[in-house]
């Protein structure tokens, strides 16, 4: 088996993501959220800039001040918005998810991350028409992706209300379906 167990831990359901797509319907949800978000951080960042060029030579920066500031706002929403498909691109392919009586546990390659299932204060899912599904575990709206050290999503799971309604069982959480 590819994760380490606990002591006394015990491993419920076992499963490989059934698809290698790297989008899901759900994508739309946190692009939406993430795009009024960074709407705000660039519009700070603009602040930030006109604030800095001081009031003597105001209009003599703008020209390079601006370029600069849409150059490194399209870098940095190019990369947000790339790396949770890159992540998946890579990673799909190798992982295993593991159910646990303690935890949620995925292994995309050598190192797992897990969510333990008292952290799980939400539990949502879709279902697909052939039974297949994403799981969605906790508040996080930003996918999974390389920086993050804990399972937020279980993809393309084979039988998805199973899997669900052990994870509503084992936490104490009613699975809502999007």
């Amino acid at each position: 088996m590819g994760v380490d167990l606990r002591a006394e831990e015990r491993v419920l359901w076992q499963g490989n993501p059934s698809r290698r797509t790297v989008f899901v319907r759900e994508d739309r949800r946190w692009m939406r959220f993430s795009l009024k978000f960074e709407a705000v951080k660039i519009g700070l960042l603009a602040a930030l800039i006109v604030a800095g060029q001081g009031w003597a030579d105001f209009f003599s920066g703008w020209p390079a001040a601006l370029g600069t500031l849409a150059v490194l706002a399209a870098l940095d929403l190019f990369f947000y918005f790339v790396e949770p498909f890159v992540w998946r691109r890579f990673t799909l392919r190798r992982t295993t998810y593991y159910v646990t009586d303690q935890r949620v546990v995925s292994t995309p390659g050598r190192r797992s991350r897990s969510t333990d299932l008292t952290a799980i204060s939400t539990l949502t899912f879709t279902e697909e028409p052939d039974g297949s599904g994403h799981i969605h575990i906790g508040d996080r709206v930003v996918p999974d992706g390389f920086g993050n050290r804990t399972v937020g999503e279980l993809f393309h799971i084979a039988d998805v209300r199973e899997v669900v309604t052990l994870l509503s069982t084992l936490t104490g959480q009613p699975a809502r379906q999007r």
